[in-house]
């Protein structure tokens, strides 16, 4: 079970480099990244690979802000009368398809390093199995025939002596 159990450990560990490579190299937000690879190698550590993770990553809450703060920078630009409720609503409606557009990619973004993830998780954990198993296969085979090395009592003798 040590074998195993080292084994699971240094394959674990190199999904995990594997993974913070895929991640860096996204072009997610630093946040996002740093969030997203904690997500990814809590599944991975407690080896949760079939464990439903949630599509959507981005809150109602983190989208209304975002939304805000970009009505809030493309309004500055602009110098507005309080008159102008009409191209208000329109810049926020322009924010909000952007922004929306944004945590669409985000998510898909997110979604594809994740499925990426389970998939070199289950392929590096069923490769340790089957390393272990396939080293202990010639040893269990060998082990079947042992049988042959000793020799067969008669029952039937030692009952009639």
């Amino acid at each position: 079970m040590t074998g195993l159990t080292a084994n699971l450990t240094h394959e674990s560990n190199l999904i995990k480099r594997d993974i913070k490579q895929a991640i860096s190299s996204s072009n997610l937000s630093a946040d996002k990244q740093k969030q997203t690879l904690i997500n990814i190698t809590n599944g991975i550590s407690t080896q949760q690979t079939n464990k439903q993770i949630p599509r959507q990553h981005v809150s109602t809450q983190e989208r209304q802000e975002l939304i805000t703060q970009q009505t809030a920078l493309a309004l500055k630009s602009f110098p507005l009368s309080e008159d102008n409720a009409q191209l208000n609503t329109q810049i926020k409606e322009t924010v909000t398809e952007k922004v929306d557009k944004a945590i669409k990619e985000t998510n898909q973004t997110i979604n594809v390093l994740i499925t990426k993830s389970k998939g070199l998780a289950k392929n590096g954990f069923s490769k340790v199995f089957s390393d272990i198993y396939s080293a202990a296969f010639p040893i269990l085979i060998l082990s079947s025939f042992s049988f042959l090395l000793f020799k067969k009592k008669d029952k039937a003798n030692k009952i009639g002596k």
